[in-house]
């Protein structure tokens, strides 16, 4: 039981699917038209800017910090997210004219949010 509740793995996983679906695949779909002017505006890049920053903050907290502390930063960053998708899909809440939890395709922002949460909180008190 305890694998599966290892905070470093699903803390990597979910800033790897962060960084890959939530900036580079968005590039690639924004950019793709070229003639289309508006297509990546200043509205696009805070989008990015924001997906990159907390890229970041997971990659930090994964690799450069251990046990407890671990525990209790993953908890802090990724419940309150879990909570927004969760306000978000019961509100029907859109982001850029693009719904930000429809279902099913927010099943997975769920999981991959709310498990290093759950770890987190499971080895909040963890002894190094």
């Amino acid at each position: 039981m305890n694998k599966i509740f290892n905070t470093k793995i699903w803390l990597l996983i979910l800033a790897v699917v962060h960084t890959v679906m939530g900036i580079i695949v968005n590039y690639q779909q924004l950019t793709t038209d070229v003639t289309d002017i508006n297509a990546f505006n200043t509205e696009n890049l805070a989008i990015f800017l924001i997906f990159g920053c907390m890229s970041i903050y997971l990659f930090y907290v994964a690799m450069m910090t251990s046990g407890q502390n671990q525990a209790r930063l993953a908890a802090v960053l990724c419940v309150p997210f879990f909570i927004f998708f969760v306000i978000s899909w019961m509100m029907e809440l859109n982001l850029v004219g693009i719904p930000v939890a429809a279902m099913p395709e927010a099943i997975l922002p769920f999981i991959l949010w709310l498990m290093p949460g759950i770890s987190g909180i499971m080895n909040w008190n963890l002894n190094d």
